[in-house]
């Protein structure tokens, strides 16, 4: 088995990165192609892969990858976007039984509705057949394409591993009081008034009064305002701090607990793990993606509440609150989940998949 990877950008996906990474680590002999001069170039030569640089005449491109196909006897091009997407249908003709392999690991998703359009050919692609495998990081979209589109045999989940960034934030920690992070898609409205009421609760107990304090990172900016709205709804105001996703590097490391609340789509799998591991107290809905994940062989990792309750919520957030022992019972859980070998995980799932397809 003989592997080139494919991208005709200038960067490819954090996941695709630790992808390669995982797979060289493991001694498996691979080929990234890549613009010459590139990020990825670059990335390539940091990690001593081997690379090959391509021209910018998609021609060029054309000649140089059927040379090294043919050179090497590569069996599997696994493309990284639509235009290597592309290329790879153009060489396989001259090479039919090569099999093209991708993988995605954005949010695709979006609550009720769940459908793939033609304005993202590269997934669009995938619904018509045209890779042999297909691999992301959402279990709820490897499950939704594999029945929706008859592609269970074709579909492989990898393990999502956080990115590593700093640990610290420009502003100072409050060392008397305690923050709870909110992460939100802004796919339901009511996913943040669940929150937001809970927090209400939660800021007017007496034992918590005072000591409690909210950051709301929203992926979107146009819904900030809603969510202040809201926050002056509900009276927590004075305790919440609302900003898009630019600030996430500002707030969530003041975090001692992290809340994801998703009520549809794909879940926030991805704070989940990245709540595990940065040592966070985890509070998650009970949506089938969150459960999947926290139940999967540990129950000392996170406290589920019932996605449509708030009171449960509030209760929950008032148990990591005030028990000091269940929190570090919830983090010690959290990290031996985040501390197993992803990445070897990662490459064995890898592996198994496209010599199986």
């Amino acid at each position: 088995m003989a592997l080139l990877f494919l991208s005709t950008k200038n960067s490819v996906h954090g996941q695709s990165e630790k992808l390669l990474t995982a797979l060289k680590r493991k001694e498996v002999s691979f080929c990234f192609a890549c613009p010459e001069n590139s990020r990825n170039a670059g990335f390539a030569s940091a990690r001593a892969f081997e690379f090959l640089e391509l021209p910018g005449n998609r021609i060029m491109q054309f000649f140089a990858l059927k040379k090294y196909i043919r050179r090497h006897a590569v069996t599997h091009l696994h493309v990284f976007d639509e235009k290597a997407l592309g290329l790879a249908l153009w060489l396989r003709r001259f090479f039919p039984v090569l099999k093209i392999v991708g993988d995605w690991h954005e949010r695709v998703l979006n609550g009720a509705e769940l459908r793939l359009k033609k304005d993202n050919p590269y997934l669009f692609a995938l619904t018509k057949g045209k890779f042999n495998v297909f691999f992301c990081s959402s279990p709820e979209l490897g499950l939704y394409l594999g029945r929706t589109f008859n592609l269970q045999n074709r579909i492989g989940i990898l393990p999502f591993i956080p990115q590593v960034r700093g640990g610290s934030s420009c502003l100072g920690k409050n060392p008397q009081a305690f923050s709870f992070f909110l992460h939100s898609f802004c796919e339901q409205e009511n996913d943040l008034t669940i929150a937001f009421e809970a927090a209400a609760k939660l800021a007017s107990d007496e034992n918590a009064k005072g000591s409690v304090f909210f950051f709301v990172c929203l992926e979107k900016t146009q819904c900030v305002q809603r969510a202040l709205e809201l926050a002056e709804q509900y009276g927590v105001q004075d305790v919440c701090v609302c900003a898009d996703k630019t600030f996430f590097d500002v707030f969530y490391p003041l975090a001692d607990s992290v809340l994801c609340v998703s009520s549809d789509g794909e879940g926030d799998y991805s704070m989940i793990c990245k709540a595990w591991h940065d040592g966070k107290a985890l509070i998650a809905s009970d949506l089938a993606v969150h459960t999947k994940f926290i139940l999967s062989d540990s129950m000392d990792c996170a406290l589920l509440y019932p996605r449509d309750d708030a009171a449960s919520l509030y209760k929950c957030m008032h148990k990591v609150f005030a028990d000091e022992a269940l929190r570090c019972r919830l983090v010690r859980g959290g990290r031996r989940k985040a501390g197993k070998d992803l990445l070897e995980t990662m490459a064995g799932e890898y592996l198994k998949k496209i010599r199986n397809a």
